[in-house]
C-alpha cells in the first residue's frame, strides 16, 4: 500500500529476484512483488517518477546532476545488494578475490579502448573534451595497480599478459566501448557510476582494511591494488562526470533520459559481472597462474590485446562453464577448463600436480572444445570457417530450456531482445559498408542492408499484443549483452 505522504526519486527502475525466484520491481525505495496486485495510487507514482515529462524539453544541468546522482545511489544500492559481497567478508573469499583482481585488471587494460569511442564520435571540440581527455589519459596505465597485486601473489608477467578475460568481462568491456560512443555526456555520466562507487572513502577503506585483518590476502598485495583507489581520489576521477556535466548550462531531457538509462544498464552488467566473479573460474585459474611460467619453446602469445583476441572461438559449453559453473564442476575439472580457456601462453610448471592438469589440458581435442581462426587461412573456404564459428552458439542452454521449459517470460525476452538487435541492423550494417574497400562486398551489404532494414517491424507487431498503459515497448531498454553484443 502506498505510504502517507510518501515520496520517490526520479530514478529508473530494476527488475530483481529473491533467493525463491519471485520476482520484484524496485524503484528507490519501493519494492513491489509480481505476486501483489500494485495498489493504483502506487501504480500512479511509480509512474510518474520514471518520466521526466514534467521537466520540459531542457533540463538545468544543476537538476539534471541531482537526478544523476540519486540514479547513482539507487544504482549502488543495487549492485551492492549482490551476493557476492557478504561472501567477500568472509576467509573462504580468496578464489573470487583473486577473479576479482585479475578481471579488473583485464577491465582497466582496456581503459583506453573503452573511453576513447566518446572522444573519437564527437564533432567539436569543447571544454567537456579536454576534462575527458584527460581522464582518458590518467586512467590509461591503471591496469598496474592489479598486476602488481598479481606479481606479488607470485604470478609471472606474460602469464598476466596471456590471460583471457572471463567471457562476462568482454561483455562489459564492449558494453562500454558501445555506450561511450553515444554521447560524451553519457560516456562521463556512465564512468561516473564507477567511479562513485568508491564515494564512501571510510566504507571502501575498511573493506580492504578487513581484507588484511581476516588474512583473506597479503597486507602487500592488498596495498598494491589499493593504490589504485588513492590515486583515483587523489586526481579527483568521482568529480570528473560533474565536470563533464557542469560544462554545459543545460541538458535536453533526451539525451538526459539516454544518460539514465546507460547507468541503469551499466549497474545492470555490473551485477551480472559480480555474480561471475562467484561461480566463475577466474580465481581458481589465478591460484594455477601463480604456479606456472612461460615454456619458451612453444609458440609466442599474439601481440594483440586479450580482449581484442577472438582467437581461439570456445564452444557455448566452454564458456558457461567458464562463467557459471564453478560450484558445478570438482576442482581438477575446473582446473583444467580454466587453464585450457584462460591461458593462452604455452607453459610449465616446477609443481607435478601443476604439470599434470596442463598436461591433461594440452591433451584435449582442441576441436571438441573450440575453434582456431588461424587455421582457416590456408585449409578452409571463408564461408566453412564461419559456420565452424557456430560452435558458441550451438548447444546453448537457452535452446533447451526454450524447448523443455518454455514460458510466455522466456519467448517475450528472446522476442524483444531479438528486436533490440534487429532494429540496430541499419547502424551496425552501416558500419561495415561505410570500411569496406571493396565494391562487390559493399553492394553485397548495401543489399543485405536494403532487405533487413524494416525486419524489426515483424518483431515488433507481435510485441505490441503485450503492452498496456504502462507497459510499452519503446520504453524497455535491452539487456547489457544486448547492447556488447550490437555495438552501437
Amino acid at each position: 500500500m502506498l505510504e502517507n505522504n510518501m515520496t520517490l526519486e526520479y530514478t529508473v527502475p530494476f527488475f530483481l529476484k529473491n533467493d525463491s525466484n519471485e520476482e520484484h520491481l524496485n524503484i528507490d525505495k519501493v519494492n513491489v512483488s509480481n505476486q501483489n496486485k500494485i495498489d493504483r495510487n502506487l501504480f500512479s507514482l511509480i509512474r510518474s517518477k520514471i518520466s521526466l515529462d514534467d521537466y520540459g524539453n531542457t533540463i538545468p544541468s544543476e537538476v539534471a546532476k541531482e537526478l544523476i546522482d540519486n540514479q547513482y545511489k539507487v544504482c549502488l544500492n543495487y549492485i551492492y545488494s549482490n551476493s557476492i559481497w557478504e561472501k567477500l567478508r568472509t576467509n573462504n573469499a580468496i578464489e573470487i578475490l583473486l577473479g576479482y583482481i585479475i578481471e579488473t585488471r583485464h577491465y582497466l587494460l582496456a581503459a583506453s579502448s573503452r573511453m576513447s569511442s566518446g572522444l573519437a564520435y564527437s564533432w567539436h571540440t569543447t571544454p567537456m573534451s579536454f576534462i575527458l581527455t584527460e581522464h582518458l589519459i590518467e586512467e590509461a596505465d591503471h591496469a598496474v595497480f592489479f598486476e602488481n597485486a598479481l606479481i606479488n601473489l607470485g604470478c609471472n608477467i606474460n602469464i598476466i599478459k596471456s590471460l583471457k578475460p572471463s567471457p562476462i568481462t568482454y561483455e562489459w568491456i564492449f558494453l562500454m566501448r558501445s555506450i561511450s560512443s553515444r554521447n560524451p555526456i553519457v560516456s562521463a555520466v556512465c564512468s561516473g557510476l564507477m567511479e562513485s562507487s568508491a564515494r564512501d572513502r571510510n566504507a571502501v577503506k575498511g573493506w580492504h582494511k578487513l581484507l588484511i585483518e581476516k588474512e583473506i590476502l597479503r597486507p602487500k598485495t592488498v596495498e598494491k591494488f589499493y593504490e589504485h583507489v588513492e590515486l583515483d581520489i587523489k586526481l579527483g576521477h568521482g568529480s570528473c562526470w560533474e565536470e563533464v556535466l557542469m560544462s554545459n548550462s543545460f541538458i535536453t531531457s533526451e539525451l538526459l533520459k539516454e544518460a539514465l538509462n546507460s547507468i541503469t544498464i551499466v549497474a545492470e552488467m555490473l551485477d551480472r559481472w559480480f555474480t561471475s566473479l562467484e561461480y566463475g573460474l577466474s580465481g581458481i585459474t589465478i591460484q594455477l597462474a601463480g604456479k606456472i611460467n612461460q615454456n619458451k619453446k612453444g609458440k609466442n602469445t599474439p601481440t594483440v590485446d586479450s580482449y581484442f583476441n577472438g582467437n581461439p572461438v570456445f564452444s557455448s559449453t566452454v564458456l558457461h562453464q567458464v562463467s557459471h559453473e564453478r560450484n558445478v564442476l570438482n576442482d581438477a575439472v575446473s582446473k583444467i577448463i580454466g587453464y585450457k580457456y584462460f591461458v593462452q601462453s604455452p607453459a610449465i610448471s616446477k609443481s607435478s600436480e601443476i604439470q599434470n592438469i596442463i598436461n591433461s589440458a594440452n591433451s584435449i581435442n582442441l576441436k571438441e572444445l573450440s575453434v582456431n581462426i588461424s587455421e582457416f587461412k590456408k585449409q578452409k573456404p571463408l564461408i566453412n570457417s564461419i559456420k565452424d564459428w557456430l560452435i558458441s552458439v550451438d548447444g546453448h542452454l537457452l535452446w533447451n530450456e526454450m524447448l523443455e521449459n518454455p514460458s510466455e517470460n522466456l519467448a517475450f525476452g528472446f522476442i524483444l531482445e531479438n528486436y533490440h538487435y534487429i532494429n540496430s541492423s541499419i547502424a551496425h550494417t552501416s558500419a561495415v559498408i561505410y570500411s569496406c574497400p571493396i565494391e562487390d562486398l559493399r553492394n553485397d551489404f548495401i543489399k543485405h542492408l536494403h532487405e533487413e532494414e524494416n525486419h524489426g517491424e515483424i518483431l515488433l507487431k507481435s510485441l505490441r499484443s503485450f503492452e498496456n498503459d504502462f507497459f510499452k515497448i519503446e520504453n524497455l531498454r535491452p539487456l547489457p549483452t544486448t547492447l556488447a553484443f550490437i555495438g552501437f
